[in-house]
């Protein structure tokens, strides 16, 4: 799919479910270094357990991760 229909997602997850989460994300979207993935601890004082996943994909792809992830407890999606 063209790069011009893919939109800046973010998931946020305990950091226990970030292999999880990413496996999930790597199943749909091929990650290369020039995609601008980024996964880190979220930076928050009071919950310092939060991680993110950024990512670019299209809304098919985004809906086959949704689906994926919508039982794994701590995700949170933007």
């Amino acid at each position: 799919m063209f790069d011009i229909f893919k939109k800046r997602r973010t998931i946020i997850m305990d950091e226990e479910d970030v292999t999880k989460v990413l496996s999930v994300v790597n199943d749909h979207v091929d990650i290369t270094y020039d995609q601008g993935i980024i996964v880190d601890e979220c930076g928050w004082p009071d919950n310092s357990n939060k991680w993110f996943i950024l990512t670019w994909t299209n809304n098919k792809q985004w809906e086959l991760i949704l689906n994926k992830i919508k039982d794994i407890k701590s995700v949170e999606t933007e």
